[in-house]
This record gives structure tokens, sequence and C-alpha cells, in this order.
């Protein structure tokens, strides 16, 4: 009489004890995990060292082209009258708040240290101080006003404070 009595076969079941076949697939896989882990770690490094790189360059052509013609960076206001002369003083103030721009991107992503970033904050006053001295505020607010879609950014907070600042002194 079998008829109350099932038997049941053990050996598929869940708990049955792993081959070594088994465990060395998953050996395999958790080192693949953990080697390509590894691999993001680096290359997120290697990406923060070129974007700091590539930062330091601008930042060196830019220093190249203060030292080569300091009175390129610091034109008056009089001296804006011609078209040529704005578009010149314009695509500068362009060039440096893209810069300041990148930076601010480069960090927010994780791409760029503080240290840094800081650059941007001493770059800004430098600017703006010789600005205020050029007679050259109004075109930074001009230029930024004409951006109102970057309003939220750090860099465009801390250029208006610069230059509220530099009105508000006189």
């Amino acid at each position: 009489h079998l008829e109350g009595h099932i038997m049941i076969d053990h050996t598929n079941s869940v708990i049955k004890t792993p081959s070594l076949f088994e465990i060395a697939g998953l050996t395999t896989v958790l080192i693949s995990l953990f080697f390509v882990g590894y691999e993001l770690r680096q290359a997120n490094k290697i990406a923060r060292v070129e974007t700091e790189w590539q930062l330091m360059n601008t930042y060196a052509a830019w220093d190249e082209a203060i030292i080569s013609c300091p009175e390129c960076f610091t034109q008056s206001a009089s001296a804006l009258s011609s078209t040529s002369e704005f578009m010149r003083n314009q695509s500068i103030i362009y060039r440096a708040i893209n810069a300041w721009q990148a930076s601010e991107i480069g960090y927010d992503e994780g791409l760029l240290s503080q240290r840094t970033f800081n650059l941007f904050y001493r770059d800004a006053s430098i600017f703006i101080n010789q600005a205020k001295e050029a007679g050259t505020l109004a075109l930074w607010r001009q230029t930024l006003d004409e951006n109102p879609d970057w309003i939220d950014s750090i860099v465009f907070q801390h250029l208006y404070d610069l230059i509220d600042d530099a009105d508000s002194a006189d």
C-alpha cells in the first residue's frame, strides 16, 4: 500500500550542496563585477584629471593673452564707440563666462575639484574690478541680462553680486 505515502526526491531541491562548478561560476561573476566597478572608478578619475587639465589650459591661454595685450582686456567704456571694439569686448566677456560656466558644470558633475572651481571666484572678482575701473560694468550686466536661461547658475549669481557690489561702491 503506497497510496498514502509519497516519495520526495531531494536530489534536485534548492537546498542541495552547490557543486564546485557552481561555486567557481559565482566567484567568477563576483570578480568580474568587482573589476568592472574598479574600471569605472578609474575612468571617472581619468575624466576628472582631463577636465581639470583642459580648464587649466583654458586659464593658461587666457593669462597668456592678458600678458601679451593687457590693454585688450581693460578697454575703457569710451573706446567702445566703434562696433568692432564693442564686439571684441563682448567676446572677451563671453570667453570668461564660458570658461567659468565650464568650471561650474565640471564641478557639479564631480569632474572638477573645489580647489580648481574656486579659481572662478578669484578671476571673477579681478575681472569685475577691472571692468569697474574701465567703466565697462554696464557691458557685463548687459551680457548677463541677454542670457536669462542661465540665471540659476552659480557663475551668473556671483557675477551679478559682484557687479551690484561694484555699482553700489560708487
